[in-house]
Order: structure tokens, then C-alpha cells, then sequence
């Protein structure tokens, strides 16, 4: 059976660069040289027994894809893991977890809304809280040097977060 990993973002090069896309800048740092195909509004590869996936449908509907690329490996989903930004955790901490609220993040709020159910894994990448009520702000806000270096830091952690995931 195979393995769905989709990392959460925002296509659009005013993006590219944001908190809300650390999931991406992360995938592009494992997969550098991968040769990505487009299927239902996402670029994905296969690697192994993993389907790595970059749904191209903007944050707040990652879930379409989830749906679509779920039904068309006949997985279920614990065969999903989803990488995402996570203003609970401190700027670059990284945890993996297995279910739980979705405390308000869109992305994972359409995941589990297309699944059914909120019991799928996840990569939580730490962005911290804004210390003022803008959270779209800052969540759409430039990384800094430091915080891009910080992911390329936790690169090797995460690679063996979805080893560990998928074998």
C-alpha cells in the first residue's frame, strides 16, 4: 500500500517564501533533483512506497486532494501524513503526531473535513505566534535567514520522521 505524504502550501511566487509554505521549502530541500507529475491539481512523485505530494490548490483545500489522490491508491487514512506549519510549537521545533484538533488551521481543517475523520499523521513544523492579532499576516509574512536555516537544520529530523512514516 502507498504511502500519501502531502506537504501543505500556497502555490503563487508571492508565497513562496512565507511561514504558511515552510512544508514546501522543506520538501524541496529532500526532494531536490525529483521529477514532479500533475494530477489532480497537485504535483506529486513516487519514491519508493511513498507518493509525495504538493497539492496546488491553495491552503484552505488541500483536502480536495487529499481526497482525490486517497481514492485513486485506495488508501486509507492511516496511509496519510500531512506536513504542515504549526503556530503552536516554537519557531523551528518539529514534531510527528497522530491525530488531534486541528487548532484552527485551514489546511488540515479541509484534510480532515474531505477524510472524515481528524486521525491521519502529521509533521508539525514550528512558525511560533505573532505576539499581535494578525495571525494572516504573519503566518503570509517573509521567513527571515534564521528561520529558513532553521529548516534546513530540522531537514534530516523530518526525512527520518517520513522514513519512519513509510518505510
Amino acid at each position: 500500500m502507498a504511502k500519501l505524504i502531502f506537504f501543505l502550501g500556497n502555490p503563487g511566487s508571492e508565497y513562496k517564501k512565507t511561514r504558511h509554505n515552510i512544508p514546501w521549502i522543506v520538501c524541496d530541500l529532500l526532494y531536490p533533483s525529483e521529477s514532479w507529475k500533475n494530477k489532480f491539481n497537485s504535483f506529486f512523485f513516487k519514491k519508493d512506497n511513498n507518493v509525495i505530494i504538493k497539492p496546488q490548490t491553495y491552503m484552505n483545500k488541500s483536502g480536495n486532494a487529499a481526497g482525490q489522490f486517497l481514492s485513486f491508491f485506495n488508501a486509507t487514512p492511516e496511509d496519510i501524513l500531512v506536513v504542515h506549519d504549526d503556530m503552536g510549537l516554537k519557531k523551528g521545533e518539529v514534531t510527528f503526531q497522530k491525530g488531534g484538533a486541528n487548532r484552527g488551521h485551514n489546511g488540515l481543517r479541509s484534510v480532515s473535513q474531505m477524510l472524515g475523520t481528524k486521525d491521519f499523521s502529521r509533521i508539525r513544523i514550528g512558525i511560533g505566534h505573532p505576539d499581535y492579532d494578525n495571525i494572516s499576516g504573519y503566518v503570509l509574512g517573509k521567513l527571515s535567514e534564521s528561520e529558513i536555516e532553521q529548516m534546513k537544520k530540522n531537514q534530516k529530523i523530518i526525512e527520518k520522521m517520513i522514513y519512519d512514516f513509510g518505510g
